[in-house]
Order: structure tokens, then sequence, then C-alpha cells
């Protein structure tokens, strides 16, 4: 019912629909407008997925997309929330501003604008607005913690979207998150420092996760391949001894034979599940069904 207003609200403005396999997919729409100078102002837009029928409200969450905060696309995140609206949620990858845009912290601001996005049209979009997580891959996993462990946090907050929407979230994922990017050497270090220096009254400092933690901060979900060399394990270990100074729930897989990209399917089982155990989604038992007819069927066809 929930989903049918918002399907009928955006087929007025003429967003392209798509049904696949009992899911709805939508993309461009519009979740804001970037807060930058009129040269780099833009239309900040979101591609979503969701069941096509569902009588409960839904609980959500947001991809991030990575590309080292100078590259990649929200359509980078479309099997990601595909594979997530198939477990019972409502699921957005979003644009966020790049370095060659913006600087830190306009990318944490688009982030949360898509938040306060969510919860404020939480009853046309047929979600559950207490129910809503975030999950991130390399400079977007970043970005996530950023968000997440930053609510109520003006700097971190921005005005997109208004100043009056809270931007809290009930958990976080990183996949390959550049957790301490502090660490990077060489061209990575480069990358960095050009994204988190570029706004001239901000400070290296402000741009790490760790440095916003609090014991009331909610749990995280660590995936790392252990063969990554772009943001290694040992950055991932050193951010868990900072959670662990909090007493922040969390937890972590590292992944065998896997490097930056992590492109077994099975490694994601942790994840699905940990999603499920705080936001109430069944993503973990879906994809893992959808896993066994694709098996099957790729044996039918030998």
């Amino acid at each position: 019912m929930f989903q049918c207003i918002f399907l009928l609200s955006f087929a007025i403005s003429q967003n392209p629909i798509q049904l696949n396999n009992g899911l709805v997919l939508m993309s461009d729409i519009k979740f804001a407008d970037s807060d930058g100078d009129k040269e780099h102002s833009r239309a900040l837009l979101m591609d979503v997925a969701f069941p096509a029928k569902s009588k409960m409200l839904l609980p959500a969450v947001i991809f991030v997309h990575g590309g080292g905060w100078s590259s990649g696309k929200r359509q980078d995140g479309l099997k990601a929330i595909n594979m997530l609206a198939m477990g019972g949620y409502f699921t957005a990858t979003i644009d966020y501003r790049l370095s060659k845009e913006q600087g830190f912290p306009a990318a944490v601001h688009d982030s949360k604008a898509a938040i306060k996005f969510l919860r404020s049209n939480a009853h046309v979009l047929g979600i559950d607005p207490e129910r809503i997580g975030i999950v991130g891959y390399s400079a977007g996993g970043h970005i996530a913690a950023l968000v997440g462990f930053s609510t109520g946090d003006q700097f971190m907050d921005g005005l997109i979207n208004g100043n009056d929407v809270p931007t809290d979230v009930v958990c976080i994922g990183s996949i390959s998150g550049a957790l301490m990017p502090q660490f990077a050497k060489g061209d990575g270090k480069k990358i960095y420092e050009e994204w988190a220096l570029q706004e001239s009254d901000v400070t290296l400092s402000q741009s790490l996760p760790h440095l916003y933690l609090d014991p009331s901060d909610p749990p995280i979900y660590l995936l790392c391949g252990e063969d990554d060399q772009v943001c290694p394990v040992e950055w991932t270990h050193s951010f868990v001894d900072k959670l662990k100074q909090y007493s922040i729930s969390y937890e972590i897989e590292i992944v065998s034979n896997q490097g930056h990209q992590i492109s077994s399917p099975n490694s994601y089982m942790g994840l699905l599940a940990f999603l499920d155990e705080h936001l109430g989604g069944h993503a973990k038992s879906s994809f893992s069904d959808f896993l066994k007819k694709t098996k099957k069927s790729g044996n039918d066809r030998n």
C-alpha cells in the first residue's frame, strides 16, 4: 500500500521505474540540492529498490559507493541494493559530491541529507524511520562511518534538507573501508589529503571517524579482504582498538584469499545477518535462497 503511493507520486514526475522479480527499481530520484557554491551546486540523486508488495513498514539501508573520494557513481551500488531489497528492505544508493566538486565534509553532508530525506518522507516511502542503516564500500565505508558516528555534530550534520531532522542510524556496515586513512602512503595519501584538506576551514583530524566515537554510538560490521592492499587489514584492527576504548559493539570478518574487491558472494552473509539482526529484514536467508537457485540453474544448463 505505502509503496503504491510512492510509485504514483513519482510516476507523475516520470522517474524511470522497473518491476523485476517482485522488486520495484526506480532511478534518478532527487533527494536534495547540494549546498556548494553556485558553480558546483547540483541536484543529488538516488536510485532505490524495494519489494513491490509489503504489509509492514520496511527497514531502510543507504549504500555509499567507493572510489577514493574522487571517482565512482551511485550506480556502482545497484547490485548491493537489489540484494538487500530481496530481503525486505527499502534500499537507496546515493550521489555525493566528489573531491573534484568539493572536499570534506561535503560528502558527509550529502549522505546525511539522504538520511533526512528518507526520514522526512517515511510515511510516503513506507519505511520505518526508526530503522535506517548505512553501508559503504572503500571510501564509502569511511564516509558511512563518519555519518554513523557523528550524529548530532552540527558541523558534520550540515544544513542540507534542514537541521531539524535527526541523522542517526541504527547500524553501520563497512566493506573494505578506509577507516584509518591517515595511515595511507604514496598516491593513497595524496588522494585522501586532497579531499580531506581541500576546504580551508577544516583540519585532517575532523575527517577521521575514530575521533567522533562515544559509548552511545551504533554497532558496526567490518568486512575486510585478507589480502587488501588498498585498505590493509591492519587499518581495521587499529580501528577496532579505538572501538574497544568506547565499548562500541562491532563485528569483524576477515575473508581469506580476497583483496580490496571481495568477489565471493558467500563472504557477505555475515554482513547481511548483522543488518537483519539490527534492522529486522531477512536479507541473509533471501540471498542464500537466491544463490542456491542460481547454482541449480547453472547445473541444469550443464
